[in-house]
């Protein structure tokens, strides 16, 4: 099975080029983690969650104590922050009530995505991306970090919220005997969100020497850091937003995305709309639909090389 539930052709190529033994499953997508690790799942219910982490939280219609707060769905395996709404007041507490949603502190400060390696239950590595938002939970980019010792002085925040994240995989998967990669996302020095699995459009960031180390470590556990004394080669992640949906879609220019992929700024292309899907169906946050993202060596570059693509997806009459 290998590698499962990439959501672009890119992706599957990615990690679809790395050997993988057949009877070893590695999800990609929530959905394909809840599945997986069924004794581990429920951090995906966001109340337990929340309890877990002792994080101020309550159904829709208990009003909090303080704000402001965010309601979000208690589950939502296909992410993308779909349903979240930011809340400052009890008036707006009441306008946004919605069945099936809870609220949680919304905290402020930097947006980090820690991927931690975990060999039988014990975390032994990490890669810290940043995230840098617009508004309604999309993102102009996303930038590697790496680890905290790599970030001197250190920001408070990456320090606290990477204890945080040791501290929850000490005291849930110590006697787990997990073998393989687990997001968290944070803000400021607080956990968020919790994924049973990479983070999939951040893995072109760590390098190909440790995609490839994958397979090994959810067969055996076996993970070297720095192997080859090799470092990840970082880099940018840039997601592509657009705010119409088309009633007949987009056409795609694929010499434009032939000619931006050739580049050598580029690292990545991930294209999930690929002209056919329904772009509702996709998952994205309320402020935007999303496309895809480009992974590059150079944010400026990128940028430019990001609206070139986003000049390519032409609506349909």
């Amino acid at each position: 099975m290998s590698f499962l539930g990439a959501y672009s052709p890119q992706d599957k190529a990615l990690f679809g080029s790395v050997e993988c033994p057949d009877d070893v499953d590695i999800p990609l997508t929530d959905i394909h983690a809840y599945k997986k690790y069924p004794t581990l799942n429920w951090v995906y219910d966001k109340v337990k969650m929340c309890e877990a982490l002792e994080v101020p939280h309550g159904f829709a219609g208990v009003e909090p104590e303080e704000y402001p707060v965010f309601q979000k769905p208690i589950h939502n395996l296909e992410g993308r922050g779909q349903g979240t709404t930011l809340i400052k007041n009890p008036k707006d507490f009441k306008k946004s009530y919605s069945p099936g949603a809870f609220w949680m502190s919304a905290y402020t400060g930097e947006h980090w995505s820690i991927d931690h390696v975990v060999s039988k239950g014990e975390w032994i590595d990490y890669f810290i991306v940043e995230g840098h938002p617009t508004w309604d939970g999309m993102f102009d980019y996303w930038e590697y970090k790496g680890r905290v010792d790599e970030n001197l002085p250190t920001s408070a925040n990456m320090l606290q919220s990477s204890i945080k994240c040791t501290n929850f995989i000490e005291t849930y998967l110590k006697d787990s005997e997990f073998n393989g990669i687990i997001n968290f996302e944070c803000i400021g020095q607080n956990i968020i969100e919790i994924h049973l699995r990479i983070s999939p459009q951040m893995a072109a960031l760590y390098g190909e020497h440790n995609i490839k180390q994958i397979p090994g470590l959810y067969s055996d556990g076996v993970w070297k850091k720095d192997l080859g004394d090799k470092k990840p080669p970082g880099g940018y992640v840039l997601p592509l937003f657009v705010e119409d949906s088309p009633k007949h879609g987009y056409e795609i220019n694929q010499q434009v995305i032939k000619d931006i992929a050739s580049d050598e700024n580029m690292r990545h292309i991930s294209l999930e709309y690929d002209g056919e899907k329904d772009l509702n169906l996709i998952a994205h946050p309320p402020g935007g639909y999303y496309m895809g993202s480009i992974t590059v060596k150079d944010l400026d570059q990128g940028k430019e090389e990001r609206q070139r693509l986003l000049n390519a997806f032409i609506p349909r009459a």
